[in-house]
């Protein structure tokens, strides 16, 4: 029974971290996370720490090796570089 509750303690801590990627926005000077860790391509929301709210954009590009993330923010209509690194 002990076994079983570690592992599930360990699933539940882990989880979330592989749902969720956070990011930061140097433009903005703000952090943000994505609700999705799957950001290859269409659209992506995410929460923006520096003005408390949730947005809607479109994933434009994903550059892997530089760790960053370009997003169109349908909410603020702006294209926005979030570094992932």
């Amino acid at each position: 029974m002990k076994k079983f509750l570690v592992i599930l303690m360990f699933l539940l801590l882990v989880t979330p971290a592989v749902a969720e990627e956070d990011g930061y926005d140097y433009e903005e000077g703000s952090s943000v996370e994505f609700d999705d860790s799957d950001r290859s391509g269409g659209n992506a929301d995410f929460f923006d720490y520096g003005d408390g709210k949730e947005h809607d954009a479109s994933i434009e590009k994903v550059d892997e090796d530089m760790g960053e993330t370009e997003v169109y923010d349908y909410d603020e209509n702006e294209y926005r570089t979030i570094d992932t690194d």
